[in-house]
């Protein structure tokens, strides 16, 4: 974080504006581009609630079958920078600080790796994570194939017909034999 501010110019006293301006920009980027393709954006008042579940309704609601599906924005905990007085030696220092900041929950139904999301923090450092689910991709695969298949959750207790179920070698055909026990 050091190295960022200092090569943007920016002094510990102003830290607070500068994230401040860029936090703005980066929730009206996110913001805006579900906005044009005329998807919702929600703020979620429970953070504990199911946003998968949420984000899957409104697929299902709005007909969404691939792109983006939705911006759930919602309160969360994360690891942040923050400025504090040291009164001792009378300076400014940067310090890491457990906080809590809104996150934006980007939901999209990929055409090969189907329902994913991103979660964005919108303060510094502005983690992001990609979440992919590997049930998500097979069964993909298996409607691509053709081949029919019963899931529950996040299980295959069956599969029509196991020549046919994408595998790609040894470990995948056992990945997908343990999945439907």
């Amino acid at each position: 974080m050091r190295h960022y501010l200092s090569a943007n110019d920016v002094l510990l006293k102003d830290f607070g504006p500068h994230v401040d301006g860029v936090s703005r920009q980066l929730k009206e980027v996110s913001v805006a581009q579900a906005e044009a393709l005329g998807r919702a954006v929600k703020y979620l008042t429970a953070s504990r609630a199911s946003k998968e579940e949420i984000a899957r309704e409104i697929a299902t609601k709005e007909g969404i079958r691939e792109g983006l599906v939705c911006v759930l924005r919602a309160i969360g905990p994360c690891w942040s920078f923050e400025i504090h007085r040291d009164r001792e030696n009378k300076k400014l220092v940067l310090e890491t600080r457990y906080r809590k900041c809104l996150f934006l929950y980007h939901y999209s139904i990929h055409p090969t790796f189907s329902f994913m999301n991103a979660p964005i923090q919108t303060w510094f450092p502005f983690q992001i994570q990609i979440c992919l689910n590997g049930r998500e991709w097979l069964s993909r695969q298996m409607d691509t194939e053709g081949v029919k298949y019963a899931a529950l959750g996040n299980c295959f207790p069956w599969i029509e017909d196991w020549d046919k179920a994408p595998a790609h070698g040894p470990a995948a055909e056992h990945r997908l034999a343990e999945g439907a026990r």
